[in-house]
């Protein structure tokens, strides 16, 4: 079963909010899009976790620094849509 999404796709803040909530296991309602990262306890170890389940999917890298330059599920999720729109080179994409 092929999990990746394709360039065209657009990664939603419900997406964000269904991989942050397994990882930091929160319930979902309880997450909210402009509520900073670090307000749920997602720390280094925690946003290694998140960013690797977010790039299985993606099927491509993501720099972490993204995740603390852009700290909500509505920040962060409009850096990834960007970042998806952008050439992939070989050493982004992940097998």
């Amino acid at each position: 079963m092929n999990n990746t999404l394709s360039r065209e796709s657009a990664i939603s803040e419900e997406f964000l909010v269904k991989i942050l909530s397994e990882v930091m296991e929160i319930d979902p309602t309880k997450i909210s899009p402009t509520i900073a990262f670090s307000e749920y306890g997602l720390d280094s170890l925690y946003g290694i976790q998140f960013v690797r389940e977010i790039e299985d999917t993606i099927g491509r890298e993501i720099d972490l620094r993204g995740l603390y330059d852009h700290p909500t599920i509505r920040e962060f999720s409009k850096y990834l849509n960007t970042l998806m729109r952008a050439p992939v080179n070989a050493s982004q994409v992940r097998a």
